[in-house]
């Protein structure tokens, strides 16, 4: 059977045409086109672990520890939809557990990730709020594009040489020096300004 991966849509920080263009593969080079599809959908897993985040918008159901206290700081961001939020030390988050939205708000407005239960506290208990919502960028700032797209390149050209990141080549004796680092340092600095800090 051939190697023909399907794009990961939910993760999916770039898109095929982008990602060829970066690394100068022609549009008629079909054969490399696996290749370019699988380094996307790695390299955009490679930034939602790096950054402890999913970064692309969806929804999202989570459980979080209420710890008798009034805010609650989600693990994804920007919050755009607020859906639902239930607090139930049973763990059933029937209709009567499910607090009226006006009653909670979501702050700051810049990152939109924390939940204050205004004027009331979440119950002490374990996983006991329920929190759906959606999170998460419809559009990827240019930057974490760019991020992503120096992983797919490492990621590309490591597939092409069977090794780690070639960093030069001589054409004389064949020697070859190879990059050890495997996360470019200028990635690590744009992802560090995305990674959740909690």
């Amino acid at each position: 059977m051939a190697f023909n991966p399907t794009i990961d849509t939910a993760n999916a920080l770039v898109d095929v045409d982008t990602a060829r263009e970066y690394l100068g593969v022609k549009e008629t080079d079909e054969r490399r086109l696996p290749t370019i599809k699988q380094c996307i959908n790695g390299a955009s897993g490679f930034c939602n672990s790096y950054t402890k985040r999913k970064l692309l918008s969806r929804s999202l159901t989570e459980y979080y520890n209420g710890g008798g206290v009034e805010m609650i700081m989600l693990n994804n961001y920007p919050c755009t939809t607020l859906t639902s939020v239930y607090d139930d030390l049973n763990r059933v988050y029937g209709a009567d557990t499910l607090i009226t939205l006006t009653n909670l708000v979501v702050m700051p407005t810049d990152l939109l990730y924390t939940i204050i239960y205004d004027g009331n506290v979440f119950g002490d208990g374990l996983k006991n709020v329920k929190i759906t919502y959606t999170a998460g960028y419809s559009s990827v700032p240019y930057d974490l594009q760019q991020a992503c797209l120096g992983m797919v390149g490492l990621y590309f050209h490591h597939t092409d040489e069977k090794m780690l990141a070639v960093q030069s080549r001589s054409v004389g004796d064949g020697s070859v020096t190879v990059n050890t680092d495997k996360v470019p340092k200028w990635v690590e600095d744009i992802l560090n300004g995305y990674k959740r800090k909690w």
